[in-house]
């Protein structure tokens, strides 16, 4: 059912934030699965990026990027927006794996340009931890790489979200 469809997918945001690589993988076999066998085109997506991702975690970034890349081509085609600024930090992530720090801050400036516009703030305090990593892998100034990190605490802590205040703080 979509429900569980949904599921899965909340379990490989999970295993996501707990660095969990196959369990993300397991996850997106799963998601593709049911999405493909009822033909819900949402999962359609959300499982090739998953595995995308695990695939750049597992050596394969040229693979895992390209799957991704797909992936939210079909999602931008698709106009679905929901956990989208989500989606496109799971790429950035992928891309500061890669040890690809600009086209990492590009999908993040995108990233950051759908929560402006959808409104869905929930990602902002990731999206401006992961800015700060990326900027930290590109060689940017510490000062600019601290003031991300500060502005990422400062709004996670105003969002009461825990686990994304603690990323920001160790990170």
């Amino acid at each position: 059912s979509i429900r569980y469809a949904m599921t899965l997918m909340f379990a490989a945001m999970l295993h996501h934030y707990l660095g969990d690589v196959k369990g993300v993988a397991t996850r997106a076999q799963e998601i593709n699965v049911l999405a493909y066998t009822h033909g819900y085109a949402y999962h359609q997506v959300s499982g090739p990026l998953f595995a995308g991702w695990a695939l750049v975690q597992e050596g394969q970034p040229h693979v895992g990027i390209a799957q991704m890349q797909a992936a939210l081509a079909a999602r931008r085609a698709s106009e679905h927006r929901l956990f989208f600024p989500y989606e496109l930090a799971l790429l950035g992530e992928a891309h500061l794996s890669a040890g690809q720090p600009a086209a990492g801050l590009a999908v993040v400036a995108e990233a950051l340009a759908v929560t402006a516009m959808t409104g869905e703030c929930v990602w902002q305090a990731e999206l401006r931890r992961l800015r700060a990593e990326l900027l930290l892998a590109q060689g940017a100034a510490a000062e600019e790489v601290a003031a991300c990190c500060w502005e990422a605490l400062e709004l996670a802590r105003a969002q009461d979200a825990r686990s994304l205040e603690l990323r920001a703080a160790t990170s």
